[in-house]
């Protein structure tokens, strides 16, 4: 027994060391102490007490000890926790995978807390509503060659806003109404964030964090994805807020919980898709409502089981175009015909690849929380330029009609470029579309017909570049103003939702970018795997792309 007792005492130490914070079974009532410091990385904690107040099979629920007064009663927190295990713990793990488990505890830790409510300054326009930070899934000491973060909670954890009625933090005011609709969202973004970085970390042995735009444009599929599990429907369905898809407050519900601010953030790209992108640095709303409809665009053109692309992109050595090349193909050809599809889908009979099956934009777009479809659209005027400047991977929109029996002379140029000689004839039905791939400029003859006809023209810069612009100069003879749809779009119609102005509020200030770099900056070296980003290389020659859609 004495020979044994060294042997059993240096696995205790061992078992101690691999887990300083293992605690098998948590139970409400018991209080953690953690780091709720949404700022600074590896060091300056701020520790906080937090009760447990809500347990179920994937989750536990905390509350800081420091939440403003009429908060959530353990009955409303139990909410939350049966809502994990329902709708977002499958949805996100099915598709992502699951996280690991570092604290030994079989918890995701869900920590509601007014360490949230002081991010946001007083009287500012946009709310954080919550954050993951991945300095918790670090070692406080190195580890198995992973350095050492001083204040990381080592823990599967994400942190929530939490409810002040009376606007005790920086005079605003938090709604249990407000923060429980909000929170639901929330619970699936942030819970695929941790996913992604725990299986890069632990299961993937990546040499880096996956590119924000990338992620985020993840975490926002998880929303829609826990929406059609809430709400009984699914992907390529085509669906629209109309009684046929909506015939009950459930679903109602369900869309206001989960997918009502992806197309909040949709709105905001669709307002100026020259100057926005999916693939942008910047995660404001724009970037991150197009990624999401990007990646949804891809999948359901890609077909087959979508899981796989998830998993797949979550579960990768690579981040950003090079992740997305290696599951989806060259991206440049997938973000053209997206871009053609924006303004096609639901309005002119086309082909297969400039639509979007599981979502008729216009018709939730139209719906009064959104304030319509607002694709913005550039008439061109005879003979007159129109110059472009275009960001990587988006796209504008030109509108023109030509007149019966005339042809119109359609000529795009990019700086230090010219078009001479006559243009190439282009004959198209309604709903044909036109592609070229060159990188020259192009010159384009287009017939009015017996009848006259109208076209969109949709110059696509095909770079990969997460800041490229571009100039173009568009200039039309023979042409003359349109006269209808498909734009702008049509009349309101469908359910009553949450407010416009409720979704303009979910908006974080840029709060979560800046985390995200912060984070990398500090924690990338930790990763000690001798690479840095693992960007991907741009075109040789990026491209001006020019479709053209007849719509009359």
């Amino acid at each position: 027994m004495k020979r044994l007792l060294p042997v059993l005492l240096l696995a205790l130490a061992a078992a101690c060391e691999r887990n300083p914070t293992a605690t098998e079974n948590l139970e409400v009532g018991e209080v953690l102490s953690l780091n709720v410091n949404g700022v600074d990385v590896c060091d300056k904690p701020t520790n906080r007490q937090a009760r447990v107040v809500a347990v179920g099979e994937h989750a536990a629920v905390l509350a800081d000890l420091q939440n403003p007064a009429n908060g959530f009663t353990e009955a409303e927190y139990q909410v939350f926790a049966d809502e994990f295990d329902r709708i977002v713990w499958p949805t996100v793990t099915e598709n992502f995978g699951t996280p690991g488990d570092i604290d030994r505890n079989r918890k995701v830790l869900i920590l509601f807390t007014s360490a949230v409510n002081q991010l946001t300054p007083a009287g500012a326009d946009y709310i954080v509503g919550g954050f993951f930070f991945s300095r918790d899934l670090f070692p406080t000491r190195d580890k198995n060659g992973i350095g050492g973060c001083a204040s990381s909670n080592q823990r599967e954890l994400f942190y929530l806003l939490a409810p002040d009625p009376s606007g005790t933090i920086n005079g605003n005011s938090r709604s249990k109404g407000y923060v429980r609709n909000s929170t639901f969202g929330t619970l699936a973004h942030e819970f695929e964030h941790l996913v992604n970085a725990s299986r890069r970390l632990y299961e993937n042995d990546a040499p880096d964090f996956e590119e924000t735009w990338l992620d985020e444009g993840l975490a926002h599929i998880a929303e829609e994805l826990s929406f059609y599990r809430a709400s009984g429907l699914g992907p390529r369905q085509n669906i629209a807020l109309t009684s046929a898809f909506f015939p009950t407050k459930q679903r109602i519900d369900a869309f206001n919980q989960y997918a009502i601010s992806n197309f909040g953030r949709l709105g905001e790209y669709l307002e100026e898709p020259e100057n926005q992108s999916p693939i942008q640095s910047d995660d404001d709303l724009a970037t991150r409502g197009s990624a999401w409809q990007f990646l949804r665009y891809a999948a359901d053109q890609k077909g087959g089981d979508e899981q796989q692309i998830w998993q797949s992109l979550t579960n990768s050595k690579l981040s950003g175009i090079a992740n997305l090349t290696a599951v989806l193909g060259d991206p440049i050809p997938l973000l053209q015909n997206w871009g053609v599809a924006n303004y096609t889908d639901d309005a002119v009979p086309v082909p297969a690849a400039f639509t979007h099956p599981s979502w008729n934009y216009r018709l939730v777009l139209a719906n009064d929380a959104f304030g319509g479809f607002r694709l913005r659209t550039i008439p061109l005027a005879n003979g007159a330029p129109s110059t472009l400047s275009i960001v990587a991977g988006s796209q504008a929109y030109l509108r023109f009609r030509v007149l019966p029996g005339l042809r119109a002379d359609v000529r795009t140029s990019t700086p230090g470029t010219t078009v001479a000689g006559a243009c190439t004839p282009v004959s198209l039905t309604v709903g044909q579309v036109y592609q070229n791939t060159a990188a020259a400029a192009a010159a384009l003859c287009l017939d009015g017909g017996v009848e006259g006809a109208e076209y969109t023209m949709i110059p696509f810069h095909g770079s990969t570049s997460a800041t490229a612009r571009t100039q173009l100069t568009v200039t039309a003879t023979g042409i003359g103003p349109v006269v209808g749809p498909p734009n702008p779009s049509r009349s309101s119609t469908g359910p009553t939702l949450e407010s416009a102005a409720s979704l303009r509020t979910r908006v974080d200030g840029g709060f979560e970018a800046r985390l995200r770099d912060r984070e990398r900056e500090a924690l990338r070296p930790l990763l000690g795997r001798g690479a840095s980003r693992s960007a991907s290389a741009d075109p040789a020659a990026p491209e001006v792309r020019i479709s053209v859609v007849r719509t009359k």
